[in-house]
């Protein structure tokens, strides 16, 4: 899917399950991926924007820049793993 591609209301959900999926997943295994996202924008101490984010895959860390109030920019090589 082009990241460009307009996304259906039903796509959406569809993805929204799969990376819930995931995350249970992770959990199962013992690691948290979205404490682990926290700790690290927390450790980095108080950030001042904007923030960049290479390799982003599903965009868990510059969401949380986001919450943050920073405005982040991210990049992926790889389109199918923009962030839903």
């Amino acid at each position: 899917m082009s990241v460009d591609a307009p996304r259906t209301t039903a796509d959406l959900g569809q993805r929204r399950q799969a990376f819930e999926a995931r995350i249970a997943q992770y959990r199962a295994l013992g690691h948290d991926r979205l404490a682990a996202v926290r700790f690290v924008a927390g450790a980095a101490g108080r950030l001042h924007g904007p923030a960049l984010d290479v390799g982003t895959g599903r965009g868990l860390l510059a969401r949380e820049l986001a919450r943050l109030s920073l405005d982040v920019v991210s990049v992926d090589v790889d389109a199918s793993e923009a962030a839903s």
